[in-house]
């Protein structure tokens, strides 16, 4: 399987679409129907390519802004890949985050996301790894360079798949499985299924 993953491998067949995906990396796929992206200069790029590829409604859309950007219930599956969560910040922001997922996806819906495990002994290898006393939760900090210019940083928060599963609570959201592809690596997916409508 390829390192993103593909919503036609990812989710129930059921569910893949539409489909809003999030992560400029999330891959390309004709049956996916929206692309959201957190950075707008690389994101129209992506949008752009996407539309060239078959996507009949791909848009640039912040992540953070779901419920202004889309409607209630608008889609029946949600793939959040390249450790897009971690920009979240915090279990306040991610808690945030799911409730916002909850309210655009359907009540059937399923949604995929990822992280590093702070848990895991390879975490602290990752490039700008900051530790945290807290058990689950660390920091990466980053800030790349393109042709000699130097981006924003970048702070991702790290989640275990316990913390994913604790920031869930009241959001209309279970965890019904946790993937890794090779147990050397702290990266793991973790698949989310809808079990309550959410006010709101």
């Amino acid at each position: 399987m390829p390192r993103w993953w593909c919503v036609r491998e990812a989710l129930p067949a059921r569910h893949r679409e539409p489909a809003g995906v999030f992560g400029e990396e999330a891959g390309v796929s004709p049956g996916i129907a929206r692309f959201l992206a957190q950075r707008p200069t690389e994101g129209v790029v992506v949008v752009e390519t996407m539309r060239d590829r078959g996507v009949e409604d791909a848009r640039l859309a912040d992540m953070f802004s779901l419920q202004e950007t889309f409607d209630r219930d608008r889609f029946g599956a949600a793939l959040a890949h390249g450790t897009q969560l971690g920009l979240v910040r915090s279990m306040d922001g991610l808690r945030s985050f799911l409730g916002d997922l909850a309210h655009v996806t359907r009540h059937d819906a399923t949604a995929v996301v990822d992280s590093y495990d702070p848990g895991h002994e390879a975490t602290s290898e990752l490039l700008g790894y900051r530790d945290d006393p807290t058990p689950g939760l660390a920091f990466r900090v980053m800030a790349f360079e393109y042709d000699g210019e130097t981006g924003e940083t970048l702070l991702f928060r790290l989640f275990s798949p316990d913390r994913v599963r604790e920031a869930t609570t009241g959001t209309g959201w279970t965890v019904v499985d946790v993937e890794r592809d090779d147990p050397d690596s702290a990266h793991y997916r973790i698949a989310l299924e809808k079990t309550a409508a959410i006010d709101g």
